[in-house]
């Protein structure tokens, strides 16, 4: 990771701080405190992503029509990304293509012990789409237990 694009979101690393602001915001906007948890953490992986260097990965989704593009807030249950690849690439040139993402992935753990990837990525769809469940301990309980788990999905493009 280059030292300079490292912006590091961290107000996680007071838990009672972190469960304190998420309770506030859940109190001010009325919305559910353990979705306000998921969606920073969804917030802190896309930073994760984004200091990677020379990435492929293209934004996309309902959740970056609604952090990027729109005048409304709109909580992140998964994230989506794209990789261009032609049409015609065959199955190995796709898995090359995810190469890098693939390892960036695996770091996930070493760089941010707060995510864990319980699992690699799992190709569908012969190579053109991965799906990869990331975990952070959450502050409250949920239906999941102290454990939740945001979905990132990956597609080539056709």
């Amino acid at each position: 990771m280059d030292p300079s694009r490292d912006h590091r979101i961290s107000v996680h690393e007071d838990q009672a701080f972190f469960r304190e602001a998420v309770l506030f915001t859940a109190g001010q906007t009325g919305l559910n405190a353990t979705l306000i948890e998921k969606d920073y953490f969804c917030t802190v992986l896309l930073q994760y992503l984004y200091d990677q260097p020379d990435s492929p990965l293209i934004f996309r989704g309902g959740t970056c029509i609604g952090k990027v593009y729109a005048d409304f807030y709109r909580l992140s249950e998964d994230l989506d990304f794209m990789i261009s690849t032609p049409p015609e690439a065959s199955i190995s040139v796709r898995r090359k293509r995810m190469a890098p993402v693939r390892e960036w992935v695996r770091k996930i753990s070493e760089e941010m012990s707060i995510l864990t990837l319980p699992e690699d990525f799992t190709g569908h769809n012969s190579s053109r789409q991965y799906v990869a469940y990331v975990t952070y301990p959450s502050v409250f309980l949920t239906e999941e237990g102290p454990v939740s788990r945001l979905k990132w999905v990956c597609v080539k493009s056709p």
